[in-house]
């Protein structure tokens, strides 16, 4: 018991999620692969200054994408601004790929599907500093989870790499 509270609230949170919620995972098996630097993309504000919002993704993306030669995947969540979204993609490398998961439904089962798509990164996150992200803490769970699976000791794993997108 000990152990897993040493794993902090985002590990607690995805354990709870993920006894709670099962969904199958719509993103192609080449993306889960162990080999690629994927990072999730949990932008929560619409922000109507699309450039700012922009600049600031890409400055994310770049710095936890520095000094990798593995192939690179953004998995993002499409209830971000569609410009964003579009200039994102644009500005992806050759090596670098992105894949959008739906979140703009009003449906909770399709916004809880979509962020358990999302959450099959396991490089890295981009997301708000000052909001509840449910892919942050579905994503540590399973990379915890997935290195204990495999005989390691998933209470020494290094810290998921962050990057607000705040700033800070």
């Amino acid at each position: 018991m000990e152990k897993l509270y040493s794993q902090g609230a985002d590990f607690l949170y995805g354990m709870l999620f993920h006894q709670t919620f099962t969904f199958k995972a719509s993103i192609s098996d080449s993306f889960l692969d162990p080999s690629m630097n994927s990072v999730a993309l949990h932008s929560t504000d619409n922000d109507s200054d699309s450039d700012s919002m922009t600049s600031r993704s890409i400055e994310c993306l770049e710095s936890l994408f520095q000094g990798t030669d593995k192939p690179r995947h953004v998995i993002a969540l499409s209830n971000q601004n569609a410009t964003v979204l579009s200039r994102l993609q644009e500005w992806m490398p050759r090596d670098c790929s992105m894949s959008t998961v739906g979140a703009e439904s009003t449906s909770i089962s399709n916004y809880l599907q979509a962020v358990s798509e999302a959450s099959t990164a396991r490089s890295g996150f981009v997301g708000h500093s000052n909001a509840t992200s449910h892919v942050l803490e579905w994503l540590e769970y399973g990379r915890r989870m997935e290195t204990w699976k495999l005989g390691r000791e998933p209470f020494q794993i290094s810290d998921l790499p962050k990057c607000s997108l705040d700033g800070q």
